[in-house]
């Protein structure tokens, strides 16, 4: 089994408030240490808030899951393996208040 990487999470002040408000620090938790068991590649991890997807939805909490650019992006399966986990880990009231997004880079922008 591969180690555990340590990659920190870095949190916006609103995503930590808003993580205490809402009482999710367990679930929030039980996400980044998925993400760091199962990812390969992992650069950064960032912990945002967004908007919903219509104006009356309350915000959500944005999981920016940074890893290295697969050779073959087109048939990168991370972000539909990690949906896919959270679907069937999580009830709806916390899939809808919170996503995970694979990006590919560094948040810096430096390759």
């Amino acid at each position: 089994m591969p180690a555990i990487q340590t990659t920190p999470a870095r949190w916006t002040e609103d995503a930590a408030a808003y993580v205490v408000q809402s009482a999710q620090q367990q679930v929030v938790e039980q996400i980044l240490d998925r993400v760091r068991q199962v990812v390969p590649g992992l650069r950064a991890l960032e912990v945002t808030m967004g908007l919903g997807d219509e104006p009356t939805t309350d915000p959500q909490l944005v999981i920016e899951v940074w890893i290295d650019e697969p050779t073959d992006v087109d048939n990168d399966l991370t972000q539909w393996e990690l949906s896919r986990w959270k679907v069937t880990t999580f009830p709806p009231e916390v899939n809808e208040r919170i996503v995970i997004l694979v990006l590919y880079g560094a948040p810096d922008g430096r390759s």
